[in-house]
């Protein structure tokens, strides 16, 4: 008698992982900008400073780790590389603008084992409008929008103030300060000419959602994915007595001499009621799997006073120094600096 196939029981083939002994953390340095404003070259200064904390780190765990500056010079010696594992930090190439995704298809031609997202995930998730549009697909809640090419562009009725205006293909808040929330056609003109003069680039507009601001972080792939205990952003008193919009603009992620910057902790985990947070956490995943998302990225959500969740972007390769949102949610799942490195690296690791 043939056995019932629902009884048997398959036994799950383990591969052996990857041994990774060598690692090379490669990074870009932005010394010139074409366009944009001139204080943006902070957000950069941040990236060659978390490499050099990734460096050490890594040493100090016993990996045997070399720094790599990517460059126009450089470029052309990844393919003779000698590593196990490439920690990926670079968000171009040197200078050159719009090149985060080049990186990656370099890495994925050479055809060495990196951390992080592939390039079609990257020209996904850089670009805000075509994310919104992936969650719009898959049923997950983002502000209404609209694309604007020219400050003459009408706005469709359907979009109610106030709205904020962002540089489309941006992230690190460039471009975003406190009057990028506006509350007129007057005020909306005025903001999408500054930018577009600026950045020279579409710009998303869309409903500003009066609530809370949530960054969740998430590490692993496919069915080992899981989010981590969600950080929130608190508006402290600077806001309410300045009457400034509640938002992680450029002054509050970069100027830390400013109100905003001091007035913008983060604590974590977030209290929210239990059924919300697991919705969150649901589509949390969802949105990391249908962005393509790989290895570990955090995903920014404003929470709504109605507690509908409202999800704004996605963050591939975001920012891992010591003191950054990702770091802030992965001790609170009981990782130290070190050990979460590892994690990563493990996780890469087992996609080999």
């Amino acid at each position: 008698m043939n056995p019932d196939p629902s009884l048997l029981v398959v036994p799950r083939v383990v591969l052996p992982q990857k041994r990774i002994r060598h690692i090379t953390v490669i990074y870009n340095v932005v010394q010139n900008l074409n366009y944009g404003e001139k204080e943006d070259l902070l957000a950069d200064e941040d990236t060659v400073s978390t490499a050099r904390e990734i460096f050490t780190t890594l040493k100090e765990s016993g990996f045997a780790v070399d720094l790599f500056e990517l460059n126009e010079q450089t470029v052309g010696k990844i393919f003779e590389l000698k590593t196990d594992l490439i920690f990926n930090l670079a968000y171009g190439i040197g200078s050159v603008t719009k090149t985060e995704a080049e990186v990656v298809k370099i890495l994925e031609k050479s055809q060495l084992p990196f951390t992080g997202a592939g390039s079609r995930a990257i020209i996904l998730t850089t670009d805000k409008v075509a994310t919104k549009k992936k969650f719009i697909d898959n049923n997950i809640p983002t502000p209404k929008f609209q694309i604007f090419v020219s400050p003459e562009d009408q706005l469709e009725p359907q979009l109610k103030f106030p709205l904020i205006v962002k540089p489309k293909g941006e992230d690190c808040s460039l471009g975003i300060h406190n009057n990028s929330v506006v509350i007129s056609k007057a005020g909306l003109g005025e903001r999408l000419e500054y930018l577009i003069r600026t950045y020279r680039e579409p710009l998303l507009v869309e409903e500003y959602i009066e609530g809370r601001e949530l960054n969740i972080t998430i590490i692993g792939n496919n069915s080992h994915a899981k989010v981590l205990p969600i950080s929130e952003i608190i508006f402290g008193s600077s806001f309410k007595i300045e009457k400034k919009w509640k938002i992680v603009d450029f002054e509050a992620k970069w100027l830390k001499q400013s109100d905003s910057y001091k007035d913008t902790p983060g604590v974590c985990p977030a209290d929210l009621d239990v059924i919300i947070e697991q919705k969150i956490k649901e589509l949390v995943l969802k949105a990391y799997k249908k962005c393509g998302c790989r290895d570990y990225a955090r995903i920014d959500v404003r929470l709504g006073t109605d507690n509908t969740p409202f999800f704004l972007e996605v963050n591939l390769n975001p920012g891992i120094g010591p003191t950054d949102g990702a770091i802030r949610s992965a001790k609170a799942a009981g990782y130290d600096y070190q050990s979460f490195l590892k994690e990563i690296v493990k996780t890469a690791s087992a996609r080999l």
